[in-house]
C-alpha cells in the first residue's frame, strides 16, 4: 500500500510517498533522493530513521515498525556510541 510520510530533517519538514512494505534502508534512499532533488542537506552515511523516539533497523519493514499513512519520522545523523 502506498503511504505518505512526514519527514523531519534539520528543522525542515517534507513529505515522501513510499510503499508500506519498503525497508527502512529503502526509505533512507527515498529521503536522500528528495534531498538531492530539492537541495536539502542530509548525511549519506551513518544516518538513522527515528519513529516514536526509537531508531529503526535498516532491514525492518515500515509496516512492521508501526509506520502508517501520515506517520512522522525523523532522519538524522546516528548518535555516537
Amino acid at each position: 500500500e502506498t503511504i505518505s510520510l512526514r519527514v523531519q530533517l534539520n528543522g525542515a519538514e517534507f513529505r515522501v510517498k513510499v510503499e508500506d512494505n519498503f525497508t527502512v534502508a529503502l526509505l533512507k534512499k527515498r529521503i536522500m533522493s528528495y534531498c538531492l532533488e530539492y537541495g536539502l542537506a542530509a548525511g549519506r552515511k551513518n544516518t538513522a530513521v527515528l519513529f516514536n523516539g526509537r531508531e529503526l533497523d535498516d532491514d525492518a519493514l515500515l509496516r512492521d515498525c508501526g509506520i502508517k499513512n501520515n506517520s512522522t519520522v525523523t532522519y538524522a545523523a546516528r548518535a555516537a556510541r
